[in-house]
Order: structure tokens, then sequence, then C-alpha cells
């Protein structure tokens, strides 16, 4: 994944679909989207636990969570830009491994309490980024996912469902 060309898009995306979007819209789209992850981790627990719930017999929490983790890097992006850090060289930065491996619930936590401090304070400092990303990346070690994959396939998808939006307005 080219997280350096993924924020230049992103940029020019931004600019022409939300012009002037404030940090904060960007940050409440990572707590959105934290949540969505919290459920997917959650429901995978439920049904190996208890098996699957009827209501849930066709979801893939798997792809559920990769879209989420790709959701958050994508908001993420567009809070780096507001702010002037750089994504890819914070992607570079983040080293993982899998000694540093605990619990889903302890990384989704960890995702909460970094959002929330940055909302808080409306500031993302390099260090709160650094920790998003960090989270985002051991849960999907934790999981088998790509967290590359996950990222340029959510951002595809984004990318393609604003075209046809365009394309097919009302």
């Amino acid at each position: 994944m080219n997280f350096a060309a993924m924020q230049e898009e992103h940029g020019a995306w931004i600019k022409e679909n939300f012009p002037e979007q404030p940090l904060w819209h960007s940050l409440l789209g990572i707590c959105e989207e934290v949540g969505e992850a919290a459920h997917a981790v959650l429901k995978m627990s439920q049904a190996e636990l208890y098996g699957q719930e009827p209501r849930y017999k066709d979801r893939d929490w798997m792809a559920e969570l990769a879209d989420a983790v790709g959701d958050i890097m994508i908001y993420l992006t567009g809070a780096f830009s507001n702010v002037w850090f750089s994504v890819a060289k914070l992607v570079v930065t983040v080293k993982t491994s899998t000694s540093e491996i605990s619990s889903d619930t302890v990384y989704i936590g960890a995702l909460s309490h970094w959002v929330g401090e940055a909302l808080f304070f409306s500031n993302l400092t390099f260090d709160c980024a650094l920790n998003i990303v960090r989270w985002c990346k051991m849960l999907c070690i934790i999981h088998g996912l790509d967290f590359d994959a996950a990222v340029e396939t959510t951002w595809k998808k984004v990318q393609l469902r604003r075209r046809n939006e365009k394309a097919q307005p009302g």
C-alpha cells in the first residue's frame, strides 16, 4: 500500500467532496469506526462462545473488522492532512511484533482512549496518531488480517461509492 499516494488522493478527494472539513469530523469518524471494530470483535467472540446468532448468520465479521480498520485509517488520513502529518511516515514508524499481543479487547479500549484524548483536546498529536495506527495493526495481527490490504481495499470501495453517488445523484 502506498500511503503517501493515498494521502495525496485523499486530500484531493476531501477538497472536492467535503471542502473545509474540520478536524473533529475526522475524529468523530474514527470514533464511529472504532465502534464498528468493537462490534465485529464482540460478535466474533460471542459466536465462538455461544454460537452464531441467527440474525447474523450471513455476516462476515472478519471482513467487517478489516473494513473498520480501513475506515479508521481513511478518517485518520483526513485528520493527518488537517494537521500536516505524513501517513506514510507514521505507518512506517509503527513497529509491531507478536510479542506485544495481549487481547483484542485491550486494543479496542486503547483505540477508544487515544481517539477520546484527541477529541477532548481538539488536537491530534503525533503520539496519539502513532498509537491509533499501532492498535489497528495489532488488531490485524490478532485476527490474521493484512493491514495494508484492509486499508487499500476500503479506500478503493470509498472512492468507487463516491463516484457512483456522483454518477447517480438523488
